[in-house]
């Protein structure tokens, strides 16, 4: 049959939408390499966090000239929404007065990338010279420290590990007194070794990285197993003193003492904490996840719960806490549960590519019992029980993963297949939800369209095509679906028009 008098609907796109996202101010922070921690001057947007932020004390200067680009990409200089195209003279007004030039940019985690580069073109056509980045810095959250901590921005001072690991040592030296209100633990190697380690704190615990043709030095302070340094046993004296700003959490809520008390031995005896929250839990609203809470300032909780969490250390799980009538165990999470929960994910989709769907999914669900806010997990074990012909559990898992990231286009887009699949009206709504989010989605476009020429609704699925084919023209299925739906509408020569084109882009659009 030839393509201009096929007369079915148009194919939807059926594969899952994981296309990882860019990110947006890693680019920013090649162009510019100045960085800061989070400030709270102007409009309040949700900022990349970064683990290596420059200090910049100058963004906290009541005169400091600020642009800050929201999420929905709409600009502002201070709290004054201001068009992009119009920053220019402004700025330039602010600035002329003034020996520096400087500017200090807070571009929303989500904003599109086309919408920060338009401000940053502005802002140089105000003669701006100096632009800094503002983010929020995963060690300024914990610690207060920059890098300007250890590091002086006036000097080279590549090579010189001595004087990073003395740095390390004003904090972590065995014979500093970590109860004055600074320092953190002491470090192992240092009480049982000697002064010969002091040459080497940095090689262990931010041993440099070969990215292709870079060496980087990995700055998440951390231990690095692959190091497979011996270390001596651990020793009480060496915890912290110091509370944490942030930690994470989750925890289990119960309404008597006793079944608190033995469901915490069972967590002592090594006791799944995910499937004893959801079995035991009376907060359902966390039980779902396994009692997972996320990143929490300390002054988020309650004083008795804080109390209790503040005091232990990474994966350690908490004695019982009573708190108005109800009893907690906590346990605050390893430092490095999301790595390890990438792995175990990275290994199913490892089995899914030889076939084996079923241990995928298992190695799915291990991976979100061990961090349940893992996108890439939801996303993935829905699309697998979507095409294993259980769409109803995909809505499950999609609509919680919708509620945790409310803002995330893919998982919206998803959650529309598994409605489509299972025939429900809701497919449409989500397609609209993840292009609001997200108007470049083509995909969607060609999705909803689809939906709306099955149910004969064809000028709408010319109107939906058309707005994408002014996203994307360039997009074969496009053109071929908008042919489609003007056939049915009796224009005959604009669908042929249509079925032209797309073939011009793509040969066997239509045939596949």
């Amino acid at each position: 049959m030839s393509l201009i008098m096929k007369h079915s609907a148009p194919p939807p796109v059926a594969d899952i939408n994981v296309t990882p996202m860019v990110d947006v101010m890693l680019v920013m922070l090649i162009i510019f390499m100045v960085i800061t921690p989070m400030l709270t001057k102007g409009v309040s947007v949700d900022m990349v966090r970064t683990k290596n932020p420059i200090a910049m004390q100058a963004a906290d200067k009541t005169d400091a000239v600020i642009v800050a680009v929201s999420r929905d990409g709409k600009s502002y200089l201070g709290n004054n929404q201001v068009p992009a195209d119009q920053l220019a003279p402004k700025v330039k007004d602010l600035l002329s007065n003034r020996v520096d030039h400087e500017v200090f940019l807070r571009a929303d985690s989500r904003a599109r990338f086309e919408k920060v580069v338009e401000v940053v073109n502005n802002l140089r056509a105000a003669g701006v010279d100096q632009l800094g980045l503002l983010t929020g810095s995963k060690c300024y959250q914990m610690s207060q420290m920059t890098c300007n901590t250890c590091h002086n921005t006036h000097e080279n001072e590549k090579g010189k590990l001595a004087v990073f690991s003395q740095r390390c040592m004003a904090c972590h030296g065995a014979a500093h007194d970590s109860g004055n209100g600074v320092a953190a633990r002491p470090c192992k190697m240092t009480a049982t070794i000697g002064p010969s380690i002091t040459q080497n704190c940095i090689g262990c615990h931010m041993p440099d990285q070969t990215r292709g043709a870079f060496i980087m030095a990995d700055h998440w302070i951390r231990v690095h197993p692959e190091q497979k340094i011996d270390v001596a046993a651990h020793n009480p004296a060496w915890r912290t003193k110091i509370p944490p700003k942030h930690l994470y959490l989750r925890m289990i809520v119960f309404d008597d003492r006793e079944k608190a008390s033995a469901v915490r031995q069972q967590l002592l005896a090594g006791g799944s904490f995910f499937e004893l929250a959801r079995a035991n839990s009376i907060d359902r609203a966390t039980a779902d996840t396994g009692g997972y809470l996320g990143d929490l300032d300390r002054s988020q909780l309650d004083p008795a719960l804080s109390a209790a969490a503040l005091k232990l250390q990474p994966g350690e799980i908490s004695n019982v806490v009573e708190s108005n009538g109800k009893y907690f165990t906590l346990q605050r999470l390893p430092r490095n549960f999301r790595e390890d929960a990438a792995a175990v994910f990275n290994q199913a989709m490892d089995l899914r590519k030889q076939g084996k769907l079923q241990e995928s999914k298992d190695k799915m669900f291990e991976a979100l019992k061990i961090y349940p806010r893992l996108l890439r997990a939801l996303n993935w074990l829905a699309a697998m029980y979507t095409q294993g012909g259980n769409p109803d559990v995909s809505v499950g898992i999609l609509t919680l993963a919708t509620r945790l990231y409310p803002q995330d286009s893919d998982a919206h887009f998803n959650l529309a297949l598994a409605y489509g699949a299972m025939g429900n009206a809701e497919e449409i709504p989500e397609y609209r939800r993840a292009l609001a989010i997200d108007p470049d989605l083509v995909v969607a476009y060609i999705n909803w369209g689809a939906a709306l020429y099955e149910k004969g609704q064809y000028q709408d699925a010319i109107k939906v095509y058309r707005e994408g084919i002014n996203v994307n023209p360039l997009i074969a299925s496009l053109h071929y679906s908008l042919g489609l739906a003007l056939e049915q509408e009796k224009k005959t020569a604009e669908a042929e028009a249509e079925m032209a084109l797309a073939r011009k882009i793509d040969p066997n659009v239509g045939t596949r």
